[in-house]
């Protein structure tokens, strides 16, 4: 399957995925002329997805890397298209509600997919292109979902009334399966590369993330309507024991259910907090601006989603071109994003003119995708591909958990103080993510240069093997250096005395003219050792066995002979069927080396 066509439809998948969020926002009231449902039932419709979606995002991630991330990416955009279907067709509320709920379950195991399969199909710029447009889709679905549920509410397509809201992810679900299974079966690689994953799964874990995940949602989501009753507070108290208890289950399970070492890297903690930040703000100026237009200014709900059209059209822009821009504005696109989209927060809080609006949100579209995708990009390059499904679910899972209190907290300002008091505590936070973004910037710049001179140190080191051999993880330390490409006089500094005996050897050699016993160079003694790496790597993990190997730890170690040619002779003849092939091949490699130092000495 060619890249693009992969891209398209992992970016299609994670647009419908995200659309389905806010969608059915324009929806609800058609569905409660057409079914009935009660403010409480229709709390529920909005929220089953999310609290199924905030619950089992974590555990969908750690599927893909158990099934594989194709065949984990198919089952769940094949749930998530049966739970549209189901939500399309429901008789009645209650069955709406399961079918959200399933419907987020589907987007759970979907979601994580996206992200692992990018980085595991895309490298270098083309990475950057495609992650640039994946945070697009991630950004922009919210506000493409109120603006199509709008347009099909409006329609009644065939009468439908709000059922096209659901069913139109059916055909499009069905289309993308077929696509999807021409996909790569290198696609299902997972875990760390050359490493077959672990099969065991945490189901302790699962559960303690899933119950505090979801004792945390909850709330946040139904409390507010509700007007914060006991129990509200109480699942936040048993959130935040459980979230406890899970996060140090982690540091013991064999294997984790999420491996917290993707956060080691330099800079990836408060990275993931300001792309967490940016998306939440983002969530709350879009609540926020949409009850102002629609409650204040008396905007029909058609109006209000194109009116976010601008957005759309700036972030789309940002995410399209920030890849081609010179490094040093790249660098600083993730600071000054998150300080542009508080300064039209501002604006809009002080009353822009209607007139305004059109260049202030498009000028905020383009700095939030300056504030994300840059940031992510960056963050995925210091994590290798076998983590990607980690970084995945705590991509997925900061931006949700931060969006679900953005909105429970400015929506609470903004129905209490209003909308000025609500912009102007998004933007304080937005300051807040650009400091996060360059400690981020400034803590990644020195990890990405270590992990570069690492992986240079590597290849060198790979270089110097003949091909089809692989590294060896028993050799002794002298090969184990050769593999990590230290540099020559490392090696000779590692081996105390060897140094010293090559240069007594070569001015003893000068004084007596015995060219062709004189010890070889630097460059022979690296050629020797290199020789003995390559003989152990090939299988030869021992030496010549017997007395004499016992006596001469020398010659085996630096693979020089300091004897006489005729020694040398006389034990090859002796004892050809008693060495291992690996100390044959050093004697064979060694003594090349030492008649062509010969001959240039003699030249």
């Amino acid at each position: 399957m060619p890249k693009r066509l992969l891209l398209a439809v992992l970016l299609i998948a994670q647009t419908m995925a995200s659309m389905d969020g806010s969608i059915a926002n324009i929806a609800l009231p058609a569905i409660q002329r057409d079914l009935g449902a009660t403010g409480a039932t229709q709390q529920l419709i909005l929220s089953a997805y999310l609290l199924a979606l905030a619950s089992l995002i974590v555990t969908g991630a750690r599927l893909g890397d158990l099934a594989g991330h194709r065949r984990a990416f198919r089952w769940g955009l094949a749930l998530f298209t049966a739970a549209s279907l189901a939500c399309g067709l429901a008789p009645d509320p209650v069955a709406l509600v399961a079918a959200r709920a399933v419907q987020g379950a589907g987007a759970a195991l979907l979601i994580p997919q996206v992200f692992s399969l990018i980085q595991h199909h895309f490298q270098g710029a083309a990475r950057r292109r495609a992650v640039g447009l994946y945070s697009m889709v991630l950004a922009l679905g919210v506000a493409l979902g109120q603006l199509l549920g709008g347009l099909l509410v409006s329609a009644d397509l065939f009468g439908l009334s709000w059922r096209p809201v659901f069913l139109l992810n059916v055909p499009v679900g069905i289309l993308l399966l077929a696509v999807i299974r021409r996909m790569p079966p290198a696609a299902d690689a997972a875990g760390p590369v050359g490493r077959a994953p672990a099969r065991r799964f945490d189901v302790p874990g699962t559960i303690a993330l899933a119950l505090g995940m979801g004792a945390f949602t909850a709330p946040l989501t139904l409390g507010r309507e509700s007007g914060w009753p006991w129990w509200s507070w109480a699942a936040l108290g048993a959130s935040a024991a459980l979230l406890a208890w899970f996060l140090r289950h982690q540091t013991r399970a064999k294997p984790p259910l999420l491996d917290l070492a993707v956060l080691r890297p330099p800079g990836m903690k408060p990275g993931l907090i300001a792309c967490a930040v940016v998306m939440g703000c983002y969530a709350a100026f879009l609540f926020a601006f949409t009850l102002h237009v629609q409650d204040d200014l008396g905007w029909t709900p058609l109006a209000a989603g194109l009116a976010f059209l601008p957005y759309t059209i700036g972030f789309g822009t940002m995410s399209l071109t920030w890849a081609r821009m010179p490094e040093r504005a790249v660098r600083a696109l993730p600071v000054a994003g998150p300080v542009v989209m508080a300064a039209v927060a501002a604006a809009v809080a002080t009353g822009a003119s209607p007139w305004a609006l059109t260049p202030l949100l498009a000028l905020a579209g383009a700095g939030h995708a300056a504030g994300y995708s840059p940031l992510i990009a960056r963050l995925s390059d210091l994590v290798p591909p076998g983590r990607a499904s980690a970084l995945s679910a705590l991509n997925s899972t900061g931006p949700l958990v931060a969006q679900t209190v953005a909105i429970a907290a400015m929506g609470g300002i903004f129905l209490a103080a209003g909308l000025v008091w609500a912009l102007g505590a998004t933007a304080v936070v937005l300051l807040a993510g650009a400091g996060c973004a360059a400690i981020a910037q400034r803590a990644g710049r020195s990890s990405a240069a270590a992990v570069g001179v690492s992986l240079g140190r590597w290849t060198v080191g790979l270089g110097r093997l003949r091909p089809g051999e692989r590294r060896d993880d028993r050799g002794d330390q002298d090969c184990e250096r050769h593999d990590r490409g230290q540099p020559q006089h490392q090696l000779e500094r590692a081996r105390p005395g060897v140094e010293d005996r090559v240069q007594d050897r070569r001015e003893r050699g000068r004084g007596d003219g015995d060219r062709r016993d004189r010890a070889p160079d630097r460059a022979d003694v690296g050629g020797a050792e290199q020789a003995r790496c390559h003989a152990r790597l090939d299988g030869a993990h021992g030496v010549a066995g017997g007395a004499d190997g016992d006596a001469e730890p020398d010659r085996r170690q630096s693979g020089i002979d300091h004897r006489p040619p005729g020694d040398r002779e006389r034990e090859r003849e002796h004892g050809a069927g008693q060495q291992e092939p690996g100390t044959a091949a050093v004697d064979q490699v060694a003594e090349q080396q030492r008649r062509r130092g010969a001959g240039d000495g003699l030249r």
